[in-house]
């Protein structure tokens, strides 16, 4: 999963139909758990596509999106939010995230 930043933020959401963004940092346990899950549920999908948010070098994007906890998935369907979830998910939610 690419790390992108303010500059690659707009082009990044409007990438894929259904794009996820987990901000996240180095040091949170659960986002480094949560990491391999996103990718695994991106694999092999052309409809989903997933990015990397650090909230310690991206500190404008977590104030935009209102990033209070980590790790946070923010939900884009064709650019704009669809949805948005706090903490670990497994991959049969983040199916139910992106239907929504």
């Amino acid at each position: 999963m690419k790390t992108i930043d303010a500059s690659e933020f707009e082009k990044a959401v409007q990438s894929n139909t259904n794009v996820i963004i987990q901000f996240s940092a180095d040091w949170c346990g659960p986002c480094k758990r949560l990491t391999p899950i996103v990718e695994s549920f991106v694999e092999g999908r052309a409809d989903v596509t997933a990015f990397k948010v650090d909230i310690g070098t991206q500190t404008d994007l977590a104030t935009k999106y209102q990033v209070r906890s980590i790790p946070k998935l923010v939900f884009f369907r064709d650019g704009s939010i669809s949805n948005e979830k706090v903490g670990l998910v497994n991959e049969s939610k983040l199916q139910e995230l992106i239907a929504e």
